[in-house]
């Protein structure tokens, strides 16, 4: 387990300093428009912007779906016990943040170049209308 911390820890700091697309080039990496990107290193799933601005949906991204003008993505936040990390495998840890996470809601929206997110699902359901998300794209829950 404490290989795993290491990689995530590692992982983090690479993305911080150099920014997505160095890090993980080739790992899992899918092209969502605008300069952003879907990533998978380890079990961990992100979405993450290109070099300056490094915005990003932190892991475990659950679900997301895009289009030229939005990406919506369903996030699930789970803080892992110490025993948690030495006792489970990375799959074990990826199942454990998407069945018991925290559900959180993100809207990329290109046009304005922002970020709204964290938010609740009704938060979600609300700015989505305001911001004029089709009802096409649609996430897994």
């Amino acid at each position: 387990m404490r290989e795993y911390i290491r990689i995530s820890v590692l992982s983090v700091l690479l993305v911080l300093f150099t920014g997505c697309p160095g890090v993980v080039d080739s790992i899992v990496r899918q092209d969502l428009g605008n300069g952003y990107f879907y990533y998978e290193l380890v079990g961990s799933p992100i979405i993450c912007r290109e070099v300056p601005t490094r915005k990003c949906i932190p892991t475990v991204v659950k679900s997301y779906d895009f289009n030229e003008d939005f990406i919506i993505a369903l996030q699930k936040e789970y803080r892992f016990t110490d025993f948690e990390l030495k006792n489970y495998s990375n799959e074990e840890l990826y199942e454990l943040s998407i069945t018991e996470g925290l559900s959180q809601y993100w809207i990329i929206c290109h046009s304005l170049d922002s970020v709204f997110g964290p938010m609740s699902k009704n938060d979600f359901y609300h700015k989505r209308i305001e911001l004029g998300v089709p009802p096409e794209l649609s996430i897994n829950e």
